[in-house]
């Protein structure tokens, strides 16, 4: 069930932004890309937690304490695989891999990472003075989340808007950003410093990200865009200035 629901997720914002903001269809095909590998795995994870099931059951009307006492200690990987179940990340063409990408998912514990195609990570924050999360941010825009000294990303943002044909939301997180981290761990969960970025899909997964400041961060967004969403090539001309 769970994988279903995940499959939805990943399916219905790429369906809208195919449907309602012209964005080319060939967006549709990450969905296999992506969603196959998780749902093969979780097939043979659920297998796996079957078998156990069966053995336990078998050693109870066995009467054999030994192996039941194997297969329930066996049996507390199915409770505690946070990896498995938040870990995993994306590769198709709606991410921008990094060149140095490389990251080993343990399937029993998880690793909030900010690597394009993972789950943007969950960090406590205040919007307004009211106690909210990073997962509260992603519903059906991207966002793009910049450092306390980002704010030429936010320039870049808004000028590429006004080329897009669906929103972008931008935050600042910071001691004076539009998103305040009393923990202050945002930075560090989040992989960037005080001048980088995180590019956030609807579904919540890393679509791409920029640890610091670039020569030139309206090039750089747009660019990001162009490859992830293949909608057309942005006219760069339009809004970029050159450096």
């Amino acid at each position: 069930m769970n994988t279903g629901i995940a499959d939805t997720h990943n399916l219905a914002w790429k369906l809208a932004f195919v449907l309602n903001h012209g964005v080319s269809d060939s967006l549709l095909d990450t969905y296999y890309e992506e969603r196959a590998p998780i749902a093969k795995r979780n097939i043979e994870w659920s297998t796996e937690n079957a078998k156990r099931f069966f053995d336990i059951h078998k050693a109870i009307h066995a009467g054999d304490h030994e192996t039941l006492k194997i297969k329930l200690h066996e049996q507390q990987k199915n409770l505690n695989y946070e990896g498995l179940d938040l870990g995993f990340i994306y590769h198709s063409n709606a991410v921008i891999s990094e060149n140095n990408q490389a990251l080993s998912v343990s399937p029993s514990k998880y690793m909030p990472t900010t690597l394009p195609g993972a789950r943007a990570p969950y960090v406590k924050l205040l919007k307004d003075n009211e106690p909210i999360s990073t997962l509260d941010l992603f519903e059906k825009n991207f966002v793009l989340l910049i450092g306390s000294k980002g704010e030429p990303w936010r320039i870049a943002a808004s000028e590429l808007a006004q080329t897009l044909s669906f929103p972008l939301i931008v935050y600042s997180v910071g001691a004076n950003g539009d998103l305040i981290n009393p923990e202050n761990t945002w930075h560090r969960i989040y992989e960037i410093n005080s001048e980088g970025c995180v590019l956030v899909r609807p579904d919540g997964h890393v679509a791409w990200r920029s640890p610091s400041i670039m020569e030139n961060p309206k090039n750089e967004l747009a660019r990001a865009f162009n490859i992830t969403l293949n909608i057309f090539p942005i006219d760069l001309n339009k809004f970029v200035s050159t450096q």
